[in-house]
């Protein structure tokens, strides 16, 4: 995800500059009751200030993940319908008191899926 160069830092608010994730999903079996559990997994290093949001590399600035509008806990195992794949959503969030410095920043997760 590409936030841009735009963003305020004194504006971050966690609605701001939100992004949707590149995410697609495409199961395939005989008959639909034959696809079993799917699970979920946002994977990452959750900031100390929201179990959503994962580290970035400026102290103070996480990016928060949202599945289907509600923050998604780094990390932590859902079962999903196949049928209707979550949308992700990544936000920039401060930690309260930060004094953020612009600057560009990184940060990483991964998305696993497990077929039970």
């Amino acid at each position: 995800v590409k936030f841009g160069d735009a963003i305020g830092i004194h504006r971050i608010d966690g609605k701001r500059y939100m992004q949707d994730i590149p995410f697609d999903m495409v199961c395939t079996a005989p008959d639909k009751g034959s696809i079993p559990p799917i699970t979920f997994t946002i994977s990452g290093t959750a900031t100390s200030f929201d179990t959503a949001a994962v580290v970035t590399d400026v102290t103070g600035l996480g990016i928060e993940i949202l599945r289907d509008g509600t923050p998604q806990e780094i990390n932590k195992s859902i079962t999903i319908d196949y049928e209707h794949p979550p949308v992700l959503t990544a936000v920039p969030v401060v930690k309260a008191g930060s004094e953020l410095e612009a600057a560009k920043f990184n940060a990483g997760i991964k998305i696993i899926i497990e077929v039970a």
